[in-house]
């Protein structure tokens, strides 16, 4: 009989503490909608004190900030593509054909009574000029001048026989074909290096070197997306404001609704519980009932 008393006292004292459990539960719930009131109000003002909008327009980003569409090796390989077919246009065939008769004029063999003007290794490459009377394996006699062949370059030699001057012709038409190649891409390079800068613009990149005139600025390693700088620039926005403005809204909030923060517990309780005096605990009182 003694032992169903002491069972009936020990169930009174559990009843005893269900409230005061439901009532840590509640107060609970209140500090973590507190909590998350305090986050609210605080991005609320955040937003009011950085503006994206401004921050875009202080660091030179238009608004609303693009996304690339494109990643921007593609657009360069894109451009390069439009621009060899610009540059296979300006210097197509027909003007290489040109070109290549010009060569042959230019370097065309010597005939009798041709009236030339040839640089010679006399006195300082002196030209000499004059009507072609005779030439044989040794020497040219232009005007009123012989010359030695040993006396020419090896260009104006050549052009005195017919094997050696059809030689020198595809010597020059292989050196016209090198100078359009190298022209051809001096062309594309030089476009792209003007047209780029406008196409990663439009595509929403921008400049982390934004001198033209640094031989960096073209580079595909100085364009970045506009979003990735503008994220960058609007962190460092946030940063900058108040570190503290968090905390205090915070503890104007939880002050507000009757919280004291616990350092040692690292979080907010309500005041009450502060200068509470300590009560006797469950286990205590089940052993003072039950005995040792």
């Amino acid at each position: 009989m003694k032992n169903i008393f002491q069972l009936i006292n020990a169930l009174a004292i559990l009843l005893l503490f269900i409230p005061v459990a439901i009532m840590g539960a509640d107060w609970e719930k209140q500090r973590d909608a507190l909590l998350k009131q305090a986050d609210e109000e605080f991005n609320k003002t955040l937003q009011e004190l950085v503006q994206p909008e401004k921050i875009a327009k202080e660091n030179g980003l238009e608004w609303p900030i693009k996304t690339p569409a494109k990643n921007k090796l593609i657009i360069r390989t894109e451009l390069l593509a439009e621009l060899e077919k610009l540059a296979d246009a300006e210097f197509s065939q027909e003007y290489e054909d040109k070109e290549i008769v010009k060569v042959r004029e230019q370097n065309s063999l010597f005939k009798i009574n041709d009236i030339i003007s040839v640089e010679t290794k006399l006195r300082q490459s002196e030209i000499v000029t004059g009507k072609i009377s005779f030439f044989n394996r040794e020497y040219a006699k232009i005007g009123n001048r012989i010359v030695n062949f040993s006396d020419m370059p090896d260009h104006v030699r050549d052009r005195f026989n017919p094997t050696a001057c059809a030689q020198l012709q595809e010597r020059k038409i292989k050196d016209l074909k090198r100078k359009i190649k190298t022209l051809k891409a001096s062309f594309v390079e030089d476009k792209c290096k003007e047209i780029l800068p406008d196409k990663l613009t439009e595509s929403g990149y921008y400049p982390l070197n934004d001198d033209k005139s640094s031989r960096e600025y073209t580079s595909l390693d100085n364009w970045v997306s506009q979003k990735d700088i503008f994220d960058k620039k609007l962190e460092e926005a946030r940063n900058a404001v108040d570190e503290d403005l968090h905390d205090d809204i915070v503890d104007r909030i939880m002050k507000q609704n009757g919280f004291v923060y616990n350092s040692i517990q690292g979080t907010w309780i309500p005041a009450a519980q502060v200068n509470a005096p300590a009560k006797k605990g469950t286990f205590q009182k089940l052993k003072g009932i039950f005995g040792n």
